[in-house]
């Protein structure tokens, strides 16, 4: 009994260490160096069921005509802007390297319950 308890134990310290590094390494690691990229970032709008609604392209300079374009999706709370630097700007230098658009749509969570509506 006693070695199933220590063993429990050591399994918790062992845990709640790596969590704590865990956490360490993601709230305190320091922001991505912006790169040199090619192309150029633009900013843009669109309505949609007449809400005004953000959105950012990424375009590498001299994109060839009918390239690619990749759309980026983000997770609840993020946005764009915020997505690009969580990511390293990884979408953008693929673009360089590939030859493709990036377009990311700009949404924040407290625009959540007009989609809703917009969906009835």
């Amino acid at each position: 009994m006693r070695r199933a308890l220590r063993f429990v134990f050591w399994g918790l310290i062992s845990v709640v260490a790596l969590g704590g590094a865990l956490f360490g390494y993601f709230v305190y690691s320091p922001a991505p160096e912006v790169p040199q990229l090619s192309g150029t970032l633009t900013k843009g709008t669109i309505a949609v069921g007449g809400l005004k609604r953000t959105y950012l392209t990424y375009v590498p300079r001299g994109l060839a005509k009918g390239a690619p374009l990749v759309v980026v999706m983000h997770g609840s709370d993020e946005s764009g802007a915020r997505i690009r630097i969580e990511t390293g700007y990884g979408f953008e230098r693929l673009a360089d390297e590939r030859g493709f658009a990036v377009w990311r749509f700009v949404l924040r969570s407290k625009l959540l319950p007009a989609f809703a509506q917009l969906r009835r």
